[in-house]
């Protein structure tokens, strides 16, 4: 593969070709870079509602289990250190409880 081309209509992902190839229908997309400058930077970009990127990150994760364990065991620990530094800047979710409710 050489080149990769999305298209986006109306702030939307609409399809992606590889190739130059025909397009391919898509509805969402992360697209996540490292640039080796220094200071290193990356860029973002994300594209669809947060349903659908959030599967497409628990089937990146479900793939690297299969076939790339360490890449698996990355994201694993990435995942905890949003949760840990998320719960210490804003706590817990609205709704949440700290533990299980006791009857009384």
């Amino acid at each position: 593969m050489k080149e990769i081309t999305l298209h986006l209509v109306g702030g939307h992902a609409e399809d992606i070709h590889f190739d130059g190839g025909e397009g391919i229908a898509i509805n969402a997309f992360v697209l996540l870079t490292s640039v080796p400058v220094d200071p290193p930077c990356s860029h973002h970009l994300v594209y669809g509602n947060s349903d659908t990127v959030g599967r497409l990150l628990l089937s990146f994760w479900r793939n690297s289990c299969r076939e790339n364990p360490e890449g698996a065991w990355m994201i694993e620990e990435v995942a905890k250190a949003i949760v840990e530094e998320a719960e210490r800047l804003r706590g817990r979710w609205p709704g949440e409880e700290a533990g299980p409710k006791v009857s009384q």
